[in-house]
């Protein structure tokens, strides 16, 4: 039985801990965006595909539009086979930018969660909020107690209020702020964990709304499960903590007008159903309108992974025989000039 008084600290602590991460290494053996936030486990389920194989693609590492009009460095400069995208936007405008091979497919994690059928609970109630989150080298910048008294003084409808913290501001301490304005605070843990989703989808099952002062993946798995989403808040800002990262100026100017685009179709006053507007974006964004089905994803991951033999694995082995026999070949060279003196 959910009980909506969140987790302890230690637990809190726990779960976004590396120690405790348990994945499976073949997500992880081609390209990191195949093993976070559950991908590969959800993908592998979708496509009916062994969990001993190495996923040879890469993959958006979160659901929707795009916030910004150009494609990530590492969604380019890799060896994968092809690369897998939840909007036919991004699909296309991938194919400006690389020869490479790109699919329109359902977004993994929510065929995932329609193939076993986890749904809002019959007895959910109260608001989950996920406050914007920071990376590692960026922090997020709001007025926190601002914040947390438009979310007190939200109606008893949308009572209790609860927050669900990423790993990074669980690890930053973040989680102390909340717990110490009152809220019960929730995590789904590292996102590293191949269990990550199921984690995320138990605590979000059990709420009526969800809510944020910023846009993100929570967005698309709110709605599309059917929890009606709101932003409200002033704004949140990020800053650079670290001069050696320069992420936040790959963003650029699209992104903010993407941003602020997308936040003004749920930035209202707090909502209690979805509007068709918010149905028809959501739905968009997480590839419900690809015609990708488990079989052609299947034999998509069978051509990555024979790829994968040919040209990584296979060229691999050819070069360390290769360096073996010379390195052999070397050995019994010199070896003889010592015996001949």
């Amino acid at each position: 039985m959910f009980d909506y008084s969140g987790f302890s600290e230690k637990k809190l602590l726990k779960l976004c801990d590396d120690s405790s991460v348990v994945i499976n290494p073949s997500d992880w053996q081609c390209h990191w965006t195949a093993g976070i936030y559950s991908i590969g486990k959800c993908l592998r389920d979708y496509a009916g595909f062994p969990d001993k194989l190495p996923l040879n693609i890469c993959t958006e590492h979160g659901p929707g539009h795009r916030m910004y009009d150009h494609i990530d460095k590492h969604e380019i400069n890799n060896t994968t086979y092809s690369f897998l995208v939840s909007t036919s936007k991004t699909m296309n405008l991938y194919k400006t930018k690389s020869a490479k091979k790109v699919y329109h497919c359902v977004y993994p994690v929510i065929a995932y969660r329609r193939k076993y059928n986890i749904e809002q609970t019959k007895t959910a109630r109260g608001t989950i909020v996920f406050p914007a989150h920071s990376l590692p080298e960026v922090d997020t910048v709001f007025d926190l107690d601002d914040f947390c008294r438009q979310l007190k003084a939200l109606p008893a409808e949308f009572q209790p209020i609860c927050v669900c913290l990423h790993q990074h501001d669980v690890n930053k301490g973040q989680h102390k702020e909340f717990i110490k304005r009152g809220f019960p605070v929730y995590t789904a843990g590292n996102s590293k964990d191949k269990n990550y989703i199921d984690r995320f989808y138990s605590i979000l099952q059990n709420f009526k709304y969800s809510m944020s002062n910023s846009f993100g993946s929570y967005v698309y798995f709110s709605v599309e499960m059917g929890i009606p989403f709101s932003i409200i808040g002033t704004g949140v800002d990020f800053t650079n903590v670290r001069d050696s990262y320069t992420h936040l100026q790959d963003w650029g100017g699209d992104f903010w007008k993407n941003y602020h685009v997308y936040c003004e179709i749920f930035h209202n006053k707090p909502r209690t159903l979805i509007t068709p507007e918010q149905k028809e974006f959501v739905e968009a964004g997480v590839g419900l309108t690809s015609s990708m089905t488990p079989r052609k994803m299947n034999f998509i991951l069978w051509r990555a992974y024979r790829s994968y033999l040919l040209f990584d694995y296979g060229l691999w082995r050819i070069f360390k025989d290769i360096g073996h026999n010379i390195k052999d070949k070397l050995y019994m060279f010199f070896a003889k000039k010592m015996n001949n003196k």
